[in-house]
């Protein structure tokens, strides 16, 4: 082992020069121990490292592993931020904490972070750890703190791998391939939380639960699982404090394992596919355009109300709860929100219910059917569809709804 001690190196250049230096005289599988004083390597070490471990046993500013070609670098202090960015391959692991973004452009190789000042954080860039990463493995083995706040923004490939919880802000953020996996919480602290926003492709796995929390004199704050997602899969082991898939669109799919304490897809969602395997205690489908929804639980709220709204095209969407629902099911379903007529004839959305339906089923329906196999509180006066009943056709269109009907065509 090479040991360098009280260089008092202030340049950057000069630091650049010694990294250099260390590629032309190290070894494969030789070692490097640098003991610096205060702010002797404020910049750039390790830029461009091919070969042999360099041991910085100190703090460092920025640029650290900047370019990374091979070999291990290693800092038993704290670094600033810009860390291990465009890395290609090789290994930095950073013992102490970080205070700022880092791990960004990441082509190759591993980068791992033990700890995060929660504190010391630099104001670099929403970014935060992760941006546009490309390849490699990331691995950051303590929670992420709200002060992050991004973490695989804009990922690409390779995998991103938190051990602790999460708590930043934007979770997968326009992500367009590779994986992030979460094995701890995902929580809303400081600020909401949106898990997929924008993405494109790629995994989210969450091995935990999704929680919202409120702070003393604070609003709750809220997260929302696939909000305004594009494509990519959503994968969370645990229960989901929140909304899921507000927004959603085709190709985007979403299964959470067990509860989710909200509601499933608004009035702007267009065709994810939704799998819960636990109970709902919001509403499913309210308003939503098209959806393909499977709940393996019972829904404690509304399903399928305004189902089809203003659907445009063929969207023939389905919602199956294989339990009960403990509210209405189909009200105004693609009649348009808030009662108006879609003019979609060519869409028919379907409705199954396993279970009992406690409240009203096809109230205000215009267009598709709900299938119904355990017994229903009360059926609803519609404009058309069908509503069955183990199997029976018990829908129920007064002359009233009829005339309107004739008379809308007419209009036509």
């Amino acid at each position: 082992m090479v040991l360098l001690e009280d260089l008092g190196l202030y340049l950057v250049g000069f630091v650049i020069f010694v990294s250099a230096l260390i590629n032309r005289v190290i070894k494969d599988g030789e070692t490097i121990m640098i003991k610096p004083r205060k702010y002797d390597f404020e910049h750039n070490l390790g830029v461009f490292l091919e070969k042999g471990t360099v041991i910085l046993d100190g703090d460092v500013g920025m640029n650290v592993g900047y370019g990374l070609r091979g070999g291990k670098l290693i800092i038993r202090g704290n670094v600033d931020y810009c860390y291990g960015n465009c890395m290609e391959k090789g290994e930095l692991t950073i013992e102490g904490k970080v205070k700022g973004p880092g791990f960004n452009y990441v082509k190759g190789g591993k980068g791992v972070i033990r700890s995060i000042d929660e504190k010391g954080w630099s104001g670099y860039g929403v970014n935060g750890i992760g941006y546009q990463q490309q390849g490699g493995l990331i691995e950051i083995l303590c929670n992420v703190p709200t002060i992050v706040q991004g973490i695989g923004w804009e990922q690409k490939d390779g995998e991103l791998r938190i051990h602790g919880n999460v708590s930043c802000r934007h979770i997968n953020y326009g992500q367009i391939g590779g994986k992030t996996h979460i094995k701890g919480n995902v929580t809303a602290t400081g600020d909401s939380v949106l898990v997929g926003n924008f993405k494109e492709g790629g995994e989210t796995i969450i091995d935990g639960d999704c929680i919202e929390t409120a702070r003393e004199g604070y609003a709750k704050m809220n997260i929302l699982v696939g909000f305004l997602q594009k494509g990519g899969l959503i994968h969370v082991k645990g229960n989901v404090q929140g909304n899921v898939a507000y927004d959603g669109y085709p190709n985007a799919e979403i299964i959470i394992e067990k509860d989710v304490q909200g509601n499933v897809g608004d009035y702007n969602t267009t065709g994810p596919k939704i799998t819960i395997k636990g109970n709902v205690t919001g509403s499913v489908g309210d308003g939503v355009k098209d959806f393909d929804c499977t709940i393996y639980g019972n829904v404690h709220g509304n399903v399928g109300s305004y189902f089809g709204n203003y659907s445009s095209g063929k969207r023939d969407g389905r919602i199956e709860v294989k339990g009960s629902v403990y509210g209405n099911v189909g009200e105004g379903m693609h009649s348009g929100y808030m009662g108006g007529f879609a003019n979609c004839e060519h869409s028919w959305p379907r409705i199954y219910v396993n279970g009992d339906v406690t409240g009203t089923a096809g109230s205000g329906m215009q267009f598709g059917e709900i299938h119904v196999k355990g017994r229903i509180g009360r059926i609803g006066e519609s404009f058309g569809g069908k509503v069955y009943n183990n199997g029976l056709d018990v829908t129920i269109i007064p002359l009233g709804n009829k005339f309107i009907n004739w008379l809308k065509k007419k209009i036509e």
